[in-house]
């Protein structure tokens, strides 16, 4: 699973400066601290051509932000997934808010691909 821009980008590529592609989102890891109210972090990285990355780092996200979100989403989630894949999509839909802002773009400018 990963997301995709349905348009192109722009963004410092660091080594010629400003670039303008189809840019790629992949969540690497996750993490839920429970004991302290569920608040998680995720691990993730931008890639251009599918696999050139532009960046990587991770973000966190509160509980409560988490149960914003779910009520945001939860309409967009296909029937048919197993437990774990419903998971990993909600987890995107969330990261596709994080990357619309980056990119300084709408949420519906970005693809979810199940893959």
């Amino acid at each position: 699973m990963k997301l995709r821009t349905k348009i192109a980008v722009s963004f410092n590529d660091g080594i010629t400066g400003q670039s303008n592609a189809i840019v790629d989102g992949v969540l690497n890891s996750s993490h839920q601290m429970l004991r302290f109210g569920f608040e998680s972090n995720f691990g993730f990285e931008y890639l251009k051509d599918g696999d050139v990355r532009i960046t990587q780092n991770n973000f966190s996200i509160t509980k409560q932000d988490v149960d914003v979100l779910y009520e945001l989403v939860k309409t967009e989630i296909p029937s048919g997934l197993t437990y774990t894949e419903t998971t990993l999509y909600i987890y995107y839909l969330g990261m596709r808010v994080k990357m619309a802002a980056t990119f300084g773009i709408s949420v519906d400018d970005i693809e979810i691909i199940i893959d």
